[in-house]
């Protein structure tokens, strides 16, 4: 099971940002993949290969070291 969960991370970034970054759990799935890919992409070979770039991507974003910026279409 996922840890933090898509709940967990919606709301702690949605409270202490004081807007709503995200509105949804696929939302949050969006900005995990686009991190993770960005992480791959980075080939950092100083990174533990033990950790996966989704779950390094998911800390990331919990622990609010990424600015997720929400991009509105109307």
């Amino acid at each position: 099971m996922l840890r933090p969960s898509y709940e967990d991370i919606l709301s702690k970034i949605n409270e202490t940002t004081g807007e709503e970054k995200f509105d949804s759990k696929y939302s949050v799935v969006i900005a995990i993949s686009k991190r993770a890919r960005e992480i791959i992409l980075e080939n950092d070979t100083s990174t533990d290969k033990i950790v996966k770039p989704v779950s390094k991507a998911i800390k990331e974003i919990y622990a609010q070291k990424i600015v997720v910026n929400r991009v509105v279409t109307e």
